[in-house]
């Protein structure tokens, strides 16, 4: 995951940002995807661990750290999460 993150043009800066434990100038951000700036917008809910970016889901029944799918997998995952029977989450036609 790491990998595929690492070379997602949306996550690359963000997970360069935490490693370097810098914020980006207003300047730097403005050039960013909107992907990346809405990411950015909730960097409180976001943690590097291991290399992997994790998104922190806020429940009321608690926390759910999740990783983020790099833009090269969304694909794979949305269909192994809606189309296969196993998923269990079929989705509607």
């Amino acid at each position: 995951m790491c990998r595929f993150q690492q070379a997602d043009h949306h996550l690359r800066p963000i997970i360069q940002w935490i490693q370097n434990n810098r914020s980006p100038s207003q300047a730097e951000l403005f050039l960013q995807s909107r992907c990346t700036k809405h990411l950015w917008s909730m960097k409180a809910l976001l943690e590097l661990r291991q290399g992997v970016l994790y998104y922190y889901w806020i429940t009321v029944r608690g926390r759910r750290r999740l990783f983020v799918v790099p833009v090269q997998l969304r694909e794979n995952v949305m269909s192994s999460c809606h189309d296969l029977k196993a998923a269990w989450h079929l989705g509607i036609d």
